[in-house]
């Protein structure tokens, strides 16, 4: 809202150019971006752990998590 407000359209008017201008939804990309943030980390293996890493990334529920993340990377 604040981002619309800032631009000076409605929120649908923005969503609605995010999806035409990347032909994905604003929360979609979000997601993806942070699936991926979160694959380069595991991939590049640390001191933290899988739920660390994906709480980090603002995956509070980790059943869904790793749901989406087989989806995403099997």
């Amino acid at each position: 809202e604040q981002l619309a407000e800032h631009a000076g359209v409605s929120v649908r008017t923005l969503f609605s150019g995010f999806r035409e201008f990347r032909n994905i939804s604003p929360m979609a990309f979000l997601r993806n971006v942070r699936m991926e943030r979160v694959h380069l980390e595991l991939r590049n293996p640390g001191t933290d752990s899988v739920t660390d890493i994906a709480m980090k990334w603002g995956f509070a529920h980790l059943g869904r998590f790793s749901q989406e993340y087989r989806k995403y990377y099997g």
